[in-house]
């Protein structure tokens, strides 16, 4: 009878040790706030953002466009601007300029697309050139839809005897985004292999490097020197693929090199300095996640900081993924965004030093 009964009381036993170890390892999890609120809150928090952002696309102060129109002076040509004109409203602006030349000495307009009125522009022949720079899909068909209107209203052509010449040109969100998708990602990359330099400090390799004569502090230096590498060449190899598939060419290529590099080092600095104030794997394998999330959201990698509601994109004036995307973005120009890269180096500075006391100490 006592061999019938036995599996029966093992069965009990084993599953009262499974709600017990279940339960313990909740009030674990509870315990640690940090890892809770990542948990739990961020999820909630993300969305929320992201509702915010929908929100700001749909409302009056989303995302404006504005369009410049070139072109000399003449009866029919100044009857089309002026119907253009008219269709100014809190979504669109409309800039116009009589030559090239006047737009060339302007103070670099930021502009969505060029409406370039033909010399001999005329009810006879109107002929109008679109040069679309993309912001958004479809603003070519939009642009088209805006000039036949207007040429409809101001010299009472038919859409078919209106001429139209349209070209796209890789615009300020494509530049923009071949900075900040590589941040993002170096993000990722640089939390994998710090969580991995973690594991290896657990099973004892930083102590046995210790043994050896070498410092905590040279052990750090060394994976913040090695992870800038990894970082930098991330981006480049980004840079090079933008360069050849879609014909991006920064202007400025010493610049973009020294923002990427500063950017490359922040980020590393960031993370380890992140895995030294966990103090811990499984705390850092929960909270480096949802700040690269953050910190790449701020910089452009998730949404275009163009496209970003203004309380969001001003916060990425105070972040070192902000300053990055932005220093490349000014480099892609041709300009040098001086600014964001002291502030880089700034920041370098002070994660470096704080990096070097914590070390890569764990508890667990």
């Amino acid at each position: 009878m006592d061999g019938i009964h036995e599996p029966e009381r093992f069965q009990w036993n084993a599953g009262s040790v499974v709600i017990t170890l279940a339960f313990a390892i909740l009030r674990s999890f509870i315990r640690d706030r940090p890892t809770l609120f990542m948990a739990v809150c961020a999820p909630a928090i993300f969305f929320a953002l992201f509702a915010l952002f929908y929100q700001h696309l749909d409302s009056p102060q989303g995302f404006h466009f504005s369009i410049a129109i070139v072109g000399n002076s003449g009866r029919d040509a100044d009857a089309f601007k002026e119907s253009l004109m008219r269709r100014n409203d809190e979504r669109l602006k409309i800039i116009c300029f009589n030559t090239r030349d006047d737009l060339n000495a302007a103070p670099n307009p930021a502009v969505d697309a060029f409406i370039y009125i033909c010399d001999d522009f005329t009810r006879q022949k109107p002929v109008v050139e679109i040069v679309s720079i993309s912001p958004l899909p479809g603003m070519s068909n939009a642009l088209r839809v805006l000039v036949l209107s207007a040429a409809a209203e101001a010299i009472a052509v038919k859409n078919s005897e209106v001429t139209i010449h349209d070209r796209t040109i890789q615009g300020r969100l494509l530049r923009s985004s071949a900075s900040a998708i590589p941040v993002l990602f170096v993000l990722f990359a640089m939390a994998a292999l710090v969580s991995r330099g973690l594991a290896d400090e657990e099973m004892g390799v930083v102590d046995r490097m210790c043994s050896l004569g070498v410092s905590r502090r040279r052990q750090t230096a060394a994976r913040i020197a090695a992870l800038s590498i990894i970082g930098f060449v991330q981006m480049l190899i980004t840079l090079f693929v933008a360069t050849m598939l879609f014909n991006i060419i920064p202007l400025a290529p010493l610049w973009i090199a020294m923002a990427m590099m500063l950017g490359a080092i922040a980020i590393a600095t960031f993370m380890v300095t992140l895995a030294g104030l966990c103090r811990s794997r499984a705390r850092f394998a929960t909270i480096a996640p949802v700040a690269t999330l953050v910190l790449g959201a701020l910089g452009g990698g998730i949404v275009p900081l163009e496209l970003l509601p203004p309380s969001f994109s001003w916060l990425s004036n105070w972040v070192f993924t902000g300053w990055t995307t932005i220093a490349c973005a000014r480099a892609m120009d041709g300009g040098a965004a001086m600014t964001q890269i002291l502030l880089l180096i700034a920041i370098n500075c002070v994660m470096l030093f704080i990096a070097s006391t914590l070390s890569w100490r764990t508890t667990s």
